[in-house]
């Protein structure tokens, strides 16, 4: 290969060469093995030229092609033989640098821990790789961005939006209207607002037999006309079966006298109250619609979206201020009807006619009752005034609807809405 070196006019002479051009030419390039002489000229005194001489080694024109040393560079910059511009970089597949030797052979650079572009390792990402992106915060949860070709992530898909914030301790919700959910909501939920029923209709049984019974006070007196307060011996049940012994000793010579009686039918007739007709509850209800994208302390809504915006909290409350429309709603309601108690009695009535304590006519005579005391017998016996049946058919207190048909309280829910 030729080495050309030129030297500038008025160069001081190299190694005892005047100046012009200083040319060396390899032998083993140009002479072959014969080793031929080369000739410097220079006429005209302008710049010289070398000739080598003709032998083996030369052309089949006789001598140097003409070409500079650049000739052994291709049009793409590679040198002869080689398939890059020393220097050059580039990226492989794989991501990484190729450098282009001094030979022009392409050889492993450094590894990109990204991404490589244009030769160079570059960016955050490495190209077409995706990742998730946004937030709740942000309204964008659930994004994906892609990495473009210069290693920077793109736009996430999911835009974020305006996160429109309800009051503490509420949720946000909207009325499902025009049969279907506005924008911005979905999910429809049913709830009552109002839930009613007809009272029960109500029917009572009776069942047991009354008889006549009655209580009197039995007292003892010193004199005939048993007048002053006496002395109480007993407190008598009197039936119209013989019940011996227990109401004291009867002397001879005092007198006696029944007071304070009171006479009555019993035992008490048995009364089942019962439900004889009831009707379906009639239900209002109404439907709520969840946000579809909820934020941190609101829902994810733009301006129009914003003005469908209602909140809801558990129990009956006030609304806070700004939102003037308060509906109360609840997941269920409670049915109490049911029927109150009733009372049943007979035809029965009785009057107490007479007492007869043993069977002798010694003491006093009160009013309409004939009674005699003498001991040691004591039986206790009554004779009764009896009118009508004792049979326990006839409703005296007949049965009342009670109760009704509410919402749930513990379901209840207060929707406010601007």
């Amino acid at each position: 290969m030729a080495i050309v070196l030129a030297l500038p006019a008025g160069c001081t002479a190299l190694a005892g060469i005047q100046d012009g051009v200083l040319s060396q030419t390899d032998a083993s390039t140009t002479d072959g093995a014969s080793g031929g002489d080369t000739s410097t000229s220079n006429e005209g005194g302008g710049d010289s030229t070398t000739t080598p001489d003709s032998g083996p080694g030369d052309s089949a024109s006789g001598g140097d092609t003409g070409q500079g040393a650049d000739s052994a560079m291709t049009d793409s910059g590679a040198g002869e033989g080689g398939v890059c511009p020393p220097g050059r970089t580039e990226c492989n597949d794989a991501g990484s640098i190729l450098v282009c030797t001094d030979a022009g052979q392409w050889e492993p650079g450094a590894t990109c821990l990204v991404a490589c572009v244009n030769g160079q390792c570059t960016g955050s990402c490495a190209p077409g790789t995706t990742q998730s992106c946004g937030s709740a915060a942000t309204c964008n949860a659930g994004g994906m961005q892609t990495c473009d070709n210069t290693g920077a992530w793109g736009a996430c898909s999911i835009p974020t939006q305006p996160c429109a914030a309800v009051p503490t301790g509420w949720q946000p919700y909207s009325d499902r209207t025009g049969g279907s959910c506005p924008s911005g909501f979905a999910n429809p939920q049913a709830f009552l607002v109002a839930a009613t029923g007809t009272p029960d209709t109500c029917s009572c049984s009776c069942s047991g037999t009354q008889s006549c019974s009655a209580t009197a006070q039995l007292a003892e007196y010193t004199n005939p006309t048993c007048s002053g307060s006496g002395t109480l011996l007993d407190n008598l049940t009197v039936t119209s079966a013989c019940t011996q012994g227990g109401f004291g000793t009867a002397n001879n010579g005092d007198y006696y006298s029944i007071t304070n009686i009171a006479a009555a039918s019993g035992p008490a007739c048995s009364a089942s109250p019962s439900v004889s007709g009831t009707s379906s509850v009639q239900q209002t209800t109404t439907e709520l619609c969840t946000p579809t994208l909820a934020c941190p302390g609101g829902a994810c809504l733009d301006s129009s979206q914003q003005t469908n915006l209602c909140i809801a909290t558990p129990g009956n409350v006030l609304c806070p201020t700004g939102y003037t429309q308060r509906t109360i709603v609840a997941g269920g309601y409670l049915d109490t009807r049911s029927c109150g108690g009733c009372a049943c009695g007979s035809t029965l009535t009785c009057a107490l006619a007479s007492v007869l304590l043993d069977n002798d006519s010694v003491g006093c005579s009160m009013g309409s009752f004939a009674f005699s005391v003498l001991a040691p017998g004591f039986c206790n016996q009554a004779t009764f005034s009896v009118s009508g049946a004792g049979a326990c058919s006839t409703v005296t207190t007949a049965s009342q609807p009670t109760g009704g048909v509410s919402l749930d309280p513990t379901t209840t829910q207060t929707v406010c809405c601007p």
